[in-house]
Parts: C-alpha cells; structure tokens; sequence
C-alpha cells in the first residue's frame, strides 16, 4: 500500500481499495475525481488508469503540501530538505524501547523547536518549501494528524519520524504531477460535464460531532446526499445514518470507533458502508483482509 500520510481515518487499508478497484473493473470511466482528498489512500492505489484525475480539499495545508510533492525535482531534493531540517534543529527520530528519558526529551524539544521556527517563517506563505515542511511536520507530529490554531500548527510530537522510502516517493509524486489540483468546496467538482465520463470518489467529513472533529451541520450533509444522488457512478463512504441509509447499494466495511475528544466516555462504535451508485457484487469476505 503506497500512503502519503498514515493517520487514523486514511482509506489507505487493503479492505478499502480492494474494493474499490474491484468496483472499477467493468467501469468505463476516463476521469478520477476526489472532492475530499485527504491522505490520498484511494488515489495513490488505484489499478485503474485514468486520463484525467482531478482532486480537492477545503484544507489549504494539505492542498499546498500536494503542490509541493508536484513541485519537486526528485527524490534527493527531498532528501536534502530533510536533512537540513535535521542538520539545523536535530533529529526527530526516536526508539522510546530503548533510548533514555533525556534523550526523548531532547528529540522531543528538537521537533517543538522545528514547528515554532515553521509557524513563524513559513506558515501560509504558499511556498514550495511551506509544503514539504508541513510533511515533515505531518510525518513526525501524533498520529500524522495536521492540526492548526490561530498561531499554526499546534499538534504535539508523535515520538517518530517517517521518512518516504524512494519507491514510495517515486509512485506518489508521479501520480501528483498528472493531478489537477483545487482548494475549493467540495461542490465545484460535483458538476454535470464530468457526469457522464468521471468516477467519483467521496469521503466527505462525518456531520455529527459526535464521530468527528469536523464536519458537515446537518443542512450542508443533506446538500450533499443530494448532489451524490444525482451523480453516475461514485462510491461514497461513510457512518450509516438515518439520513443515508435510503441508499440503495451499500456495503459494510467495518465497525469504526467513536473518535470525538468530546465523549471520552461511552465511546460508541459505528458501522461504516460504502454507498455505491449501481450494484456490486461482494464476492469476497472482508475479514479476509482485516
């Protein structure tokens, strides 16, 4: 599995995709197209080859780090960023089975030191280097989760650094260079031109803050359950509901724990489905890939 970013609600996991290009197979579409594109799990373990893919994210942290991948000459460039961010503030890699307190907590002020120098000299400056910066970031903070305050990014330090592997560079940045790449609503990629040739992927935010940090409100889900009707071939993902469950195809993937910081008691477990817009056959069991 090719991933850019390893963190908690990624579908880089072979239940997702293999499913997903099980659905593919017999669909003659020529356009890719994630309104929601996240970590990019779908994208980057496709066996389908599209003549166009066309990708969005409302996150301009996460839309800027996919122009820098774009941007990059190869993977020695990225080598040498990362060393320099080690050669400048130390390293952030960490074993904490066997490393002592003191070097912990000097690795632990090394990345602290990193991220205040980022938020100070290059958070929303649009630049190449913005990008690749908030993937070291995103490679070495808690759970690969990018989070942001009115100051920059603020999440704590995950106690390691993942530095891509050259075969994973490689298969990532060359599917990123033949990408469009938007920083919009999710709307302006749901459009009737790309109906009748584009397969859309959709892994929209939950809209209950119970499930999620972030979100639809009820009235921006039900805008968008009404979009996803109207659309000829898709597979959308996400927590059965009451307002979703009127789909006609659905799958079960799996039994997803409630994740809201908000209920750290009672946490409640949700059944995930992909919705699908024509019938699949589910000639295989899940559990075999669990």
């Amino acid at each position: 599995m090719y991933k850019f970013f390893n963190y908690s609600g990624s579908k880089a996991y072979i239940k997702y995709i293999k499913f997903i290009n099980d659905f593919l197979e017999d669909k003659d579409r020529q356009i890719y197209i994630e309104p929601f594109v996240g970590s990019g799990g779908v994208l980057f373990n496709l066996e389908k080859k599209f003549e166009r893919y066309i990708i969005n994210d409302a996150d301009r942290n996460i839309i800027r780090i996919y122009k820098s991948f774009g941007e990059i000459s190869n993977y020695g460039e990225y080598s040498d960023i990362v060393n320099d961010v080690f050669n400048e503030f130390g390293e952030f890699v960490i074993d904490g089975r066997y490393c002592s307190e003191l070097v912990r907590e000097k690795t632990k002020n090394n990345y602290y030191n990193f991220r205040n120098w980022f938020n100070k000299n290059q958070w929303c400056t649009d630049s190449f280097e913005e990008g690749i910066y908030l993937h070291i970031l995103a490679s070495s903070c808690l759970n690969s989760f990018l989070r942001f305050g009115k100051n920059g990014m603020n999440q704590s330090f995950g106690n390691r650094f993942h530095q891509f592997p050259k075969p994973n560079f490689d298969k990532i940045t060359s599917i990123i260079k033949k990408c469009e790449i938007y920083n919009e609503d999710y709307s302006i990629l749901l459009r009737d031109e790309f109906n009748d040739e584009g397969f859309f992927f959709l892994d929209p935010p939950y809209h209950s803050q119970d499930s999620s940090y972030l979100g639809f409100d009820i009235d921006s889900f039900l805008m968008f359950l009404e979009r996803v009707k109207k659309l000829n071939c898709y597979i959308y993902t996400d927590i059965l509901n009451e307002y979703n469950d009127f789909f006609e195809h659905k799958y079960f993937i799996q039994n997803m724990k409630n994740t809201s910081p908000n209920r750290k008691e009672n946490k409640t477990i949700n059944d995930e489905y992909m919705f699908t817009s024509s019938k699949y056959v589910y000639n295989y069991s899940l559990e075999n890939f669990m």
